[in-house]
């Protein structure tokens, strides 16, 4: 019942607070010409977090996408707290609050960056992760907008 509870208040706070992922405009345009745009993104995975990490079934684990956001350097988000690392991320809220502190490991064309959960990220698909822009600045340039990427539950 505790976790229904704080499932509940984290959506809340989310609504509340107005907490959005800003995308640029560069990748919405990029995304409206893209055939991919158009089909609905599915994922077969199961939508629990692994606790043990690796291969846990997330739901990136096959494939993903990735774009970023800035509020979390001045806001809580739905975990709680004001990060000091910038090495971090927002996720489906299907995957929330039990991912909160978990980390993620982020694949992208063999580059790789780990990352903790830290926020929900109401716009996203399940598949779908939205990384600080520090993060996202480590696997590519911010103008892109949006990284086709695969990832994982790790452990931290």
């Amino acid at each position: 019942m505790n976790t229904r509870i704080s499932y509940i208040i984290s959506l809340f706070a989310v609504a509340i607070l107005g907490l959005s992922h800003a995308i640029p405009e560069k990748a919405i345009e990029r995304a409206a010409a893209s055939p991919a745009a158009s089909s609905p993104a599915s994922s077969s995975a199961s939508s629990s977090p692994s606790s043990s990490g690796g291969s846990g079934g997330a739901p990136g684990a096959n494939g993903g996408k990735a774009s970023f956001y800035t509020e979390w350097k001045s806001n809580p988000g739905s975990c709680g707290s004001i990060p000091s690392d910038p090495m971090l991320c927002a996720i489906h809220p299907s995957l929330m609050p039990a991912s909160c502190g978990k980390c993620i490991m982020i694949d992208y064309n063999g580059k790789k960056q780990k990352v903790k959960v830290t926020d929900t990220c109401p716009g996203c698909t399940p598949d779908k992760i939205d990384l600080s822009d520090e993060a996202f600045a480590k696997l590519d340039s911010k103008d892109k907008g949006i990284l086709s990427i695969k990832w994982d539950f790790v452990p931290c």
